[in-house]
């Protein structure tokens, strides 16, 4: 009985063993199937039912035997922009009626709020704003038969003066006999249209220079000193320039720094701003410098330099007292050096033989 049970036991084993091969056996093939057998299913999958290769330009004749009407390719033309930036497009036209139709551009500025496309009377636009204006295209009549296709260029030049923002504008190809009526019948079904979104920015210039800086005299007997400077905007954008007036002793020690601060007056584009600052020097006497220093914008430097002479009056005072003084003492001198008493007006010089002039009186 004994002998029986283990048998059995025996069998089991071996039964399980055999069923892990087993299992074994098959997870390999799976695997072995995932790796090498798939992608050659996968390339096939991509043949057609009968064995061959799709033909790519069948499946587009396909689709293009569903378009209808005018199609112009493409449809919408999103950019973004700098003033005097040129871009070059090829529309693409394609006649899908079952006639032949005349075609003719025209251009529209529209505008585009809560989803809706409004058309902009040109009246209110110029070239700073008018995007229709920038936009170059072939006005003529565009013939085309059915089934035919024809490519035009278009050519958008944004405008030196334009204004940044976002600018839209429609191009309609109506079908009609002549340009009147076709832009009488923009917007009408069948109407093939190109929409064109330009964003334009904004291009900013900072420059400046200094356009004056000097005094009201280039010499001061007495203060106050006057200094007058001017800065010209030459950019697009509003300035407002900060510094100081640095001034030197004929040493070189800078004895003083007048602040400048345009803040209050803000130099628009192509305009001038002008300040005057005043300084009220003490014991000051001989040649000044003074050297502006300014700054605008994102750091940029203006800087320019002129020279004064400052006399105080009670130095002039004593200066003009000595010259007279002095040139009262030099006329003395040479009055003195050039006189010879006893000569009378009208009296005869004679010399004698040894070449003197006799100055006695002669009667």
């Amino acid at each position: 009985m004994t002998d029986n049970r283990n048998t059995n036991k025996y069998y089991l084993c071996l039964r399980m063993t055999m069923l892990m091969k087993s299992l074994k056996t098959i997870i390999a093939i799976s695997l072995i199937s995932v790796f090498f057998i798939a992608p050659f299913s996968f390339v096939h999958a991509q043949e057609g039912t009968d064995g061959e290769d799709i033909n790519i330009e069948e499946v587009e004749e396909k689709d293009n035997e569903k378009k209808t009407g005018i199609v112009v390719v493409p449809t919408i033309i999103d950019e973004q922009a700098k003033i005097r930036d040129i871009f070059t497009y090829t529309i693409s036209i394609n006649n899908y009626t079952d006639r032949k139709v005349d075609l003719y551009a025209v251009v529209n500025d529209i505008s585009i709020s809560d989803g809706k496309q409004e058309f902009i009377t040109p009246s209110r636009l110029d070239r700073q704003t008018s995007l229709a204006r920038w936009i170059k295209i072939s006005r003529g009549v565009i013939e085309l038969g059915q089934g035919e296709s024809k490519e035009v260029s278009l050519e958008i030049n944004v405008s030196p003066d334009a204004l940044p923002g976002k600018r839209y504008a429609m191009i309609s190809f109506p079908a009609a006999p002549n340009r009147y009526a076709a832009e009488k019948a923009v917007g009408g079904v069948g109407s093939a249209q190109l929409l064109i979104n330009l964003d334009v920015k904004e291009v900013i210039v900072e420059k400046a220079q200094i356009s004056e800086f000097k005094a009201t005299r280039n010499a001061y007997v007495q203060p106050p000193v006057i200094f007058n400077i001017a800065v010209q905007n030459f950019g697009n954008r509003d300035i407002a320039p900060q510094g100081k007036i640095y001034l030197y002793n004929r040493r070189g020690e800078e004895i003083k720094a007048l602040p400048i601060d345009f803040s209050n007056q803000l130099i628009g584009p192509e305009e001038t701003g002008s300040l005057a600052l005043e300084w009220n020097p003490e014991k000051q006497l001989g040649k000044i410098k003074a050297r502006v220093e300014l700054e605008y914008g994102g750091g940029r430097d203006l800087m320019d330099t002129i020279y004064i002479w400052l006399i105080p009056l009670p130095y002039l005072i004593g200066f003009v007292f000595s010259a007279v003084i002095v040139i009262i003492l030099l006329v003395i001198f040479l009055f003195r050096k050039t006189y010879q008493p006893g000569h009378k007006p009208g009296m005869e010089l004679q010399e004698d033989a040894h070449g003197v002039i006799n100055l006695k009186n002669q009667e």
